[in-house]
């Protein structure tokens, strides 16, 4: 389920003086009290339970794709466009169109991976030439469809590969999951691997 940052939520705080920081938007929730508090802000909006978490910023999600040996996500020529416009006015690719595939299925590495996950659409006053369509909603879409690829394929793979990938990726990732949960989580992976998933965004885009 993803939960748009921008959602107006009461954030059960108090700053030094004693004030209830009340409504504000949801992502204020991790910058005033980190995970802990937007676990709570979560649960008391939502009425969810929330027992364990994991957070990875831009660096290790970079670094846990390369590791994984790059993802495979089908595309549109949009998105292609801007992955290979945000890697090269970023300067991260000399190359204007470092992305040469057809829209499809692409190969992909960490930070292009990266970029894919962060398309909300794009519009540079100082380039008018370049436009692509989107918002929140395409964004949490896309960030969705990139976990159910990892989980797809992860499928594929034995107990024994699940271990080594586990044990590469694990330093890469901020949780509150103990060393005996992890254990017992990768012990039972291709059983909970084989459940039905279901999707969600809060609020709808209905509305």
């Amino acid at each position: 389920t993803s939960f748009m940052r921008d959602m107006l939520v009461n954030i059960p705080c108090y700053d030094d003086a004693g004030n209830d920081y009340g409504l504000a938007k949801l992502n204020a929730a991790y910058t005033l009290g980190g995970a802990e508090l937007s676990v709570k802000t979560i649960e008391s909006n939502f009425g969810v339970d929330i027992d364990r978490y994991a957070i990875v910023n831009f660096k290790s999600f970079k670094n846990i794709i390369d590791a994984l040996g790059g993802i495979d996500i089908k595309l549109t020529q949009d998105e292609i466009d801007y992955i290979n416009w945000q890697t090269y006015i970023n300067k991260q690719s000399e190359e204007r169109h470092e992305i040469t595939a057809q829209p499809g299925k692409v190969h992909l590495n960490g930070r292009q991976a990266l970029w894919y996950a962060r398309n909300r659409g794009y519009e540079e006053d100082e380039h008018p030439e370049f436009v692509v369509e989107g918002d929140d909603f395409d964004r949490t879409s896309r960030q969705r469809n990139l976990m159910r690829t990892l989980m797809n394929d992860a499928k594929e793979a034995s107990v024994t590969e699940i271990v080594k990938i586990v044990s590469e990726i694990g330093p890469m990732i901020t949780t509150n999951l103990k060393k005996d949960e992890i254990t017992t989580l990768v012990g039972n992976s291709l059983t909970y691997l084989s459940y039905d998933v279901n999707e969600f965004s809060l609020p709808t885009g209905d509305c």
